[in-house]
């Protein structure tokens, strides 16, 4: 690789996964790894390529520049409802220090005491839609998917990828060479959930389940109906379906044991 290359995700869409994927394969190949959101800010002048610039929450805001560049791009997102349903776990145990500031909002609660006090798992993802949820599902609706630079990826078709040869099309789009393809699918299937980090699936925050498609287990018509009443259209504009009809065919609510949701 000689040149300078961009990753973005989204908050619970393979962020963790990519990241040390990227780290992993920019380690062994000695290229420099920038991750937007937490290393300091690099400036422009300062990154001679090739570098690898990580941003989990597909943000350029202290990379204002990256955004004119003709760097190509990997973009990977996830389907919302399964964005809610990793969120919503994830959120009641993670250490993420936002998640444990007091929000006026939640009268006075952080954000994990407000979820982890709602009194079930129905009321907790219908929170989990309103608030962290729908700032990614939002993210995801900005993003230009017309953007020439950017391979356009979905979560659900790289977990389906265990020969890693879609990652290698990727690596491919950001300028690995050819010799490097073989590092870089390496690094993509020792940090998969169907490699050597399966074993850890289920034992680790970011690994809880890593599964597409929770949301036909953990959905009934009553979520269906208040994740379309926050989403609109988001499922059809991202791909994930053609119409509503999918909240049709969602079980009916359990009467006994749910209590009333927010």
């Amino acid at each position: 690789m000689k040149r300078c290359a961009i990753v973005a995700t989204h908050h619970k869409t393979g962020t963790a996964w990519m990241s040390s994927t990227f780290q992993r394969i920019c380690k062994v190949r000695k290229i420099r790894f920038v991750h937007m959101d937490i290393d300091p800010v690099v400036a422009e002048n300062e990154c001679a390529p090739p570098v690898v610039f990580f941003s989990g929450h597909a943000n350029f805001r202290n990379y204002p520049w990256l955004r004119d560049s003709d760097y190509p791009i990997f973009h990977l997102i996830r389907d919302p409802r399964d964005v809610v349903i990793s969120g919503m776990h994830y959120h009641r145990k993670s250490k993420e220090a936002w998640l444990h500031v007091p929000q006026d909002e939640f009268g006075g609660l952080t954000y994990q005491q407000k979820l982890n006090g709602l009194p079930d798992e129905h009321a907790r993802l219908e929170f989990e839609m309103r608030n962290s949820a729908a700032r990614t599902v939002a993210s995801m609706l900005r993003w230009n998917y017309d953007d020439p630079r950017s391979y356009e990826c979905k979560y659900e078709q790289l977990i389906e990828d265990v020969e890693g040869e879609l990652f290698a099309r990727v690596c491919t789009h950001l300028g690995f060479g050819p010799k490097e393809l073989i590092r870089c699918k390496g690094g993509f299937l020792r940090n998969s959930i169907f490699g050597q980090k399966k074993k850890r699936k289920g034992r680790t925050l970011h690994i809880r389940s890593g599964d597409a498609q929770q949301w036909r287990q953990a959905f009934d018509k009553d979520l269906g109906a208040a994740f379309l009443a926050t989403f609109g259209d988001a499922l059809i504009r991202l791909g994930y379906e053609q119409d509503d009809a999918w909240v049709d065919r969602l079980p009916e609510p359990k009467a006994e044991g749910r209590a009333a949701s927010l």
